[in-house]
């Protein structure tokens, strides 16, 4: 399969994976869960099930605290294994399910405890290094082509969310004809197990992943890098932003559909169209801000969604019309998830991309990191109010939007490299600095022209390897400094120079073509000049060594002495 096309697959995949996957966890993690659990717990513990959800919900949060930042390192260390771990991460999933239908099946509370822990685990591993191979399977595209799939993600999850809500709201009008609208054992852990089927399709998503053939090695020396450096604070600082907006949702995201259950009294079917609404909203949001953030800034409209948040949640605490609560529970979901691709593009744009595993496992960390706040949460809504948590919510919430701010002092909204080190510029004048991600063609790359390929693949650089007609007996013979698997791909001269461009351009759109060898001086000026690339030229005799001796001493240059002559006596 070519690189295009099986990068392209990964992409696909991924989104199916992401579409399934929140079809599930929107049946198996939503309000029916959460129902479940508050029930079991206040047939032991009267005036606790609140504590007892939130207790519940940390488990994952806690679990995922420990199991994600290993799993990113695991990775990180194993670029080409990633669809290996993906299959290895099925057999967990079959646990998950196994011991969540358990569990129905004997009403245990510690058995539910249990499912949650394997499935976090699991979900974890999956989300990991799917998130991996998306990131690897995106190198080559462009920053719009990134942002927007990075948007298509969040965007599917959310639509996934609302479906699978979606079909059991209609199973609920069902019941509801019925006179079996309400909150039972039989609904509840009808719902669950619907949850827990959806898993297998997920895990056959994960199956079919495959490895990206230009994934590049870590490097610890990013001495290099000194852009990097300046600005290495900013994915700090953004992801600080981000735990105390996750930890302040922690705090309500669990028991919103308690409030409105305990207190005004909805009924599982309107519930559920809630839930099923509630997505779908927050994906028309999610797409709409989007577009803003491609002509007012990213900052400025994660901005406005923060404080949009904050308002949602004041007002929230303040009123008791239920069509101006649910107004506003549609308004501060849709801010909150609509700002959380325009974090995850920034955070990419200004991560090396030597070390975009480990921050696709911190930022997923950080995402899911309210349900470590949870039990908090419980505990607020049980000594104090449901009110009273949106408050402190708000809170956190404005704490993280003072973090957040400073970043608007940087070039957020700039189009970066692919390491976001530094940002493009609208000059037509060609790049001058190779950056982590960016393409370069090296043209007949054996013995110090495959050393040259190696160096750059060590610096976080793709490198595409083009192979002339003229290589003759060189034709693949790389030096033992480079593995050719590292390579973003492999290509042979065409039968003319524009058959040979499209093929390179159909790979990536390069930053530099430079010569790994004497046989490629011919291709590298014309097929530079072509593709309108910084070049050297067409000049006559370019491999003529007098003349590239002559040229040096021109530039003042160092240059070996050299004469010319028909008979030793002339030289």
């Amino acid at each position: 399969m070519e690189t295009k096309d099986l990068c392209d697959r990964n992409v696909k995949v991924m989104y199916s994976f992401y579409f399934l996957f929140s079809m599930a966890r929107g049946l198996m993690q939503g309000p029916f869960l959460d129902q479940f659990i508050f029930t079991l717990a206040s047939e032991t513990s009267e005036n606790l099930g609140n504590l007892i959800v939130g207790s519940f919900e940390s488990v994952a949060g806690i679990t995922k605290l420990l199991v994600a930042i290993p799993i990113g390192c695991w990775l990180d260390a194993r670029p080409t294994h990633r669809a290996a771990v993906a299959r290895r991460a099925v057999p967990w999933g079959l646990l998950a399910v196994t011991f969540g239908v358990t569990s129905l099946w004997t009403d245990r509370l510690e058995l539910v405890g249990l499912m949650l822990f394997i499935f976090t685990c699991f979900s974890e591993l999956a989300t990991c290094v799917a998130g991996a191979i998306f990131a690897d399977s995106l190198m080559s595209k462009s920053l719009s082509e990134r942002t927007s799939a990075y948007t298509k993600c969040q965007v599917f999850e959310t639509l996934g969310y609302g479906v699978g809500s979606g079909l059991n709201g209609v199973a609920m009008l069902i019941f509801k004809s019925q006179d079996l609208d309400e909150w039972s054992g039989f609904q509840t852990k009808a719902t669950l197990l619907a949850g827990f089927a959806l898993l297998l399709p997920t895990m056959l998503a994960l199956v079919a992943f495959k490895n990206p053939p230009h994934v590049v090695k870590d490097t610890s020396d990013e001495s290099s890098e000194g852009s990097e450096e300046a600005r290495c604070w900013v994915p700090y600082l953004l992801s600080m932003s981000l735990l105390l907006s996750s930890l302040g949702s922690g705090l309500i995201v669990k028991f919103l559909p308690l409030f409105f259950i305990q207190l005004h009294g909805m009924s599982p079917a309107e519930i559920s169209l809630l839930q099923c609404a509630n997505p779908f909203m927050m994906a028309a949001a999610t797409k709409l801000l989007g577009s803003c953030a491609q002509a007012v800034g990213r900052g400025k409209i994660s901005v406005f969604c923060l404080v949009g948040v904050i308002l949602s949640l004041i007002f929230m605490s303040k009123v008791s019309t239920l069509w101006l609560l649910l107004a506003l529970f549609i308004i501060r979901g849709s801010l909150a998830n609509a700002r959380f691709p325009l974090t995850w593009s920034i955070l990419m744009d200004y991560t090396p991309s030597t070390r975009r595993g480990l921050w696709n496992s911190v930022l997923s960390v950080l995402s899911m990191s309210w349900s470590a706040s949870a039990v908090l949460g419980g505990a607020i809504v049980d000594q104090h109010s449901y009110q009273y948590s949106f408050q402190v919510a708000a809170g956190l919430f404005a704490a993280a939007l003072a973090l957040f701010l400073p970043l608007l002092t940087l070039p957020l909204d700039a189009s970066t490299s692919e390491s976001g080190s530094e940002p493009e510029t609208s000059t037509t004048e060609p790049e001058t600095e190779m950056s982590a991600g960016c393409c370069v063609v090296v043209v007949d790359p054996f013995s110090t022209g495959g050393v040259l390929a190696a160096e750059l693949l060590q610096r976080g650089v793709q490198v595409i390897a083009l192979w002339t007609k003229e290589s003759n007996v060189r034709h693949h013979d790389y030096p033992s400094a480079l593995e050719p698997q590292q390579l973003l791909a492999e290509i042979d001269e065409a039968a003319t120079l524009q058959e040979t461009a499209a093929a390179v351009q159909q790979v990536a759109a390069p930053l530099a073509i430079i010569c790994g060898g004497d046989s490629g001086v011919k291709m590298t000026d014309a097929l530079s000049d072509l593709m309108g690339l910084r070049s050297n030229g067409g000049a006559v005799n370019r491999r003529d060594k007098q003349v590239q001796q002559e040229t040096l001493k021109a530039a003042g240059l160092r240059s070996a002495r050299s004469a010319r002559g028909t008979s030793w006596d002339e030289v």
